[in-house]
């Protein structure tokens, strides 16, 4: 085990036990031995359960009724099952969404990433980022954020990973493999988080099997009105009084937390890895951008969740329709989410005012622009003057 939240950071331990009385026994059992499906396919093993999309992770529900008890997620455990390798070639002719090569090659060559594999590096940057958030949140808020809570994370046995690197290389192309080898030998871990409830993805949203075994319910119109959107926006608005940017230009099309496979339809994210913190160092362009990203990543995913076609750039007048109106929801949601969620020694980053505000003058815009472009451009090198 190379990190264990019970030493690592006490108290956020004590108030998951005040907000969960039965993660003490699930940990003492995890310490004791990590709990397998039988296979890798989505499926309920008694109160392991895998949700269909979820290709890396399966849920160890805490209590019986499985459609709405909180979860420890168990992301990596696919290499210790009996048919990775079956696995591993079902990823190998399968597409990814609708990008243009099997899901085996995209998350190597796009993402970085092994399939149906977890890296310890991977492992230990998810559970370092979780960790600082909900140590910021409890600080500031007294309760943990509607986010992953990093339990455990394990190394796999060398001889697993061996096995595992064999099966990898045999199953993905040379050239996936080649962007996967140093992270490979410096370790393949398994990453064990306490989430509050099903951790039910937007994209499940209009099918039915992707929900299972959560309750159609969540889906549904109310839920997401009353429960799914608060939720995000506060997230968003807590993130950045915390002074935590969403999203960031660094994690474009490698899935931020609002994207619709992270967003949870409980009002939750099950994935951290875009959060970035603000620093007096990060750029003015950078700041600009990575808000605007991080609203329009709501923005997608709300669209997404009430079935309303919005592409990243409009293709009928219907789709700009929709686009402008969401967007004047979102920044007015956030905006008011903004006004009401800062506490006592928090302060937003005064570079907030270039995209939030509502009393903008045409200069004003003019400034966002212009600090907008700045974080790069597209101008030819030229060598430093030299003194004559």
């Amino acid at each position: 085990m190379v990190f264990d939240l019970r030493t690592a950071a006490p108290d956020v331990l004590r108030a998951l036990e005040q907000q969960a009385p039965r993660v003490r026994a699930a940990l003492d059992d995890l310490s004791a031995g990590i709990p397998l499906m039988r296979t890798s396919a989505p499926a309920v093993d008694g109160r392991l359960y895998r949700l269909k999309g979820h290709n890396r992770s399966i849920c160890l529900a805490l209590d019986d009724d499985l459609a709405t008890a909180d979860v420890i997620v168990l992301k990596g455990t696919e290499p210790l099952l009996p048919d990775f390798e079956h696995y591993l070639r079902w990823m190998t002719g399968t597409q990814f969404g609708a990008w243009p090569r099997p899901m085996a090659e995209h998350f190597p060559l796009f993402e970085g990433k092994a399939p149906g594999t977890v890296l310890l590096s991977e492992a230990m940057g998810e559970a370092a980022t979780a960790l600082d958030v909900q140590r910021r949140h409890l600080e500031h808020y007294g309760s943990l954020m509607r986010l992953p809570v990093p339990l455990f994370v394990w190394r796999l046995q060398a001889d697993d990973e061996a096995r595992t690197r064999d099966c990898l290389a045999s199953a993905v192309s040379a050239m996936a493999y080649e962007r996967l080898g140093a992270h490979l030998r410096e370790g393949i871990g398994i990453v064990a988080y306490y989430y509050p409830s099903p951790p039910v993805r937007v994209h499940a949203v209009g099918r039915r099997a992707y929900l299972h075994p959560a309750s159609a319910e969540w889906a549904s119109a109310e839920q997401l009105t009353s429960r799914a959107v608060p939720g995000w926006v506060q997230i968003g608005a807590r993130l950045l009084w915390l002074g935590l940017l969403p999203t960031t230009p660094l994690s474009w099309r490698l899935g931020d937390i609002f994207d619709p496979n992270n967003a949870c339809l409980d009002g939750g994210v099950c994935d951290v890895a875009s959060i970035q913190p603000i620093t007096p160092e990060t750029g003015d362009g950078f700041v600009v951008r990575s808000l605007i990203m991080s609203m329009g990543g709501l923005r997608m995913t709300i669209a997404r969740a009430f079935n309303v076609p919005l592409g990243e750039l409009p293709s009928s007048y219907e789709q700009e329709v929709a686009g402008f109106y969401l967007s004047d929801f979102v920044r007015g949601a956030m905006e008011r989410a903004l006004a009401s969620e800062g506490r006592p020694g928090l302060s937003l980053d005064p570079r907030l005012q270039l995209v939030f505000g509502r009393d903008k003058s045409l200069a004003d815009i003019l400034q966002t622009v212009k600090a907008f472009g700045s974080y790069f451009s597209a101008r030819e090198y030229e060598p430093p003057m030299t003194e004559t």
